[in-house]
């Protein structure tokens, strides 16, 4: 940790920072770093998640070679504690693989008709 002289020390070199962190994140170069890292990271989560389940759509047996496929199904919505989608980025490897032992992986289209078209008529 920096140790300043004096507290005006300590702000300039905070608005020298700042300047430079704004001009960055202005630039759209910060946040396309920032926004590619997450997808890097929400990706990688999203892999071994879908390996963990066994990378298999329970419901067709449907086998793809891209994870974008596969959606997680709880099945007992009122054991949900939260959506794994949108933890990949904010919780560790541990409490992900607590909430997936309660889903079944299902591709999409399986996803959408057991939630949306209970069967077809």
């Amino acid at each position: 940790m920096v140790e300043y002289k004096t507290s005006e020390d300590r702000r300039a070199s905070n608005r020298k920072y700042y300047a430079h962190h704004n001009k960055y994140m202005q630039s759209g170069k910060g946040k396309e770093t920032v926004r590619a890292w997450a997808t890097k990271r929400r990706n990688a989560f999203k892999s071994r998640a879908v390996e963990y389940l066994g990378g298999v759509c329970v419901d067709c047996g449907l086998v793809a070679c891209d994870v974008v496929v596969y959606d997680f199904h709880h099945l007992d919505p009122s054991t949900k504690h939260f959506e794994i989608g949108s933890a990949f980025t904010a919780r560790p490897w541990e409490e992900i693989q607590t909430e997936l032992d309660k889903c079944i992986l299902l591709c999409s289209n399986c996803h959408r008709i057991r939630e949306y078209g209970k069967g077809c008529a």
